[in-house]
């Protein structure tokens, strides 16, 4: 397979520069294009991202993965983890979702294409439910794998996925982790009781941890990983999963 990886500096706008990478794969059929923007764990465009990247473009999407924190000085990713946890948490909902915004609009000039998804991870996946709430007329469907439901709410984090859900207009695939060490079994359960909206499919998968769906981590599984890759390649061709 010919695959493509381009990088690119979008203008926000606040005149400053949103680093971008762009995989696809140059057999995809012309005529059937989907972006899926890939949105990352608090680790940024690592490794696990660029698989998750090149997994999607060999089942004939295009994506791109957004450097979503690059407002934030002096951060490496190498840091110990409270350190860059507190670092992300003074990065605004509302600056994320601007640059998300200018992000697509810069998509579909560029590539002419309409057809936009979401898939986030961990800290992405809670801007993905955010998005998918906020600004549902920008993309079709999206997909949170072990999202943040939850959090102290303050001015940069003014809202949570557990606020809204009910009113979200788009298709959302919520996967989750029943031993989840960050997001607890009672957080996850409530949030699955308290949805009624028809348009939220949830996921909470037994036996496995937060970040199940990456090889490098202790957590791990690879049977439970496989099942998911299932259901997000179903979800994102017709929104139906097993």
């Amino acid at each position: 397979m010919n695959i493509q990886i381009k990088k690119y500096l979008i203008k926000t706008k606040d005149k400053k520069k949103l680093p971008i990478i762009y995989y696809n794969n140059n057999k995809n059929n012309k005529k059937n294009k989907k972006i899926i923007l890939v949105i990352s764990e608090i680790f940024g465009l690592n490794n696990h991202i660029k698989y998750i990247c090149k997994k999607l473009i060999k089942n004939n999407f295009i994506c791109i993965s957004p450097q979503l924190f690059f407002r934030i000085k002096n951060i490496t990713f190498k840091e110990k983890i409270n350190i860059l946890r507190k670092k992300i948490n003074e990065l605004s909902d509302k600056k994320v979702i601007n640059d998300l915004d200018n992000l697509i609009s810069w998509i579909k000039k560029k590539f002419k294409i309409n057809n936009i998804s979401m898939i986030g991870l961990s800290w992405g996946g809670r801007i993905t439910w955010l998005y998918s709430y906020i600004n549902n007329k920008k993309i079709n469907k999206s997909i949170v794998l072990y999202g943040r439901i939850n959090n102290i709410k303050n001015k940069k984090h003014p809202i949570h996925p557990i606020d809204f859900v009910n009113k979200i207009k788009i298709p959302v695939l919520g996967i989750y982790a029943k031993n989840d060490e960050i997001i607890t079994k009672k957080e996850i359960y409530n949030f699955k009781n308290i949805i009624t909206n028809k348009k939220i499919k949830l996921i909470i998968y037994n036996k496995c941890k937060h970040g199940f769906l990456d090889k490098k981590r202790k957590s791990y599984n690879k049977y439970i990983s496989k099942k998911t890759w299932k259901n997000i390649l179903n979800w994102f061709n017709n929104n139906n999963i097993k």
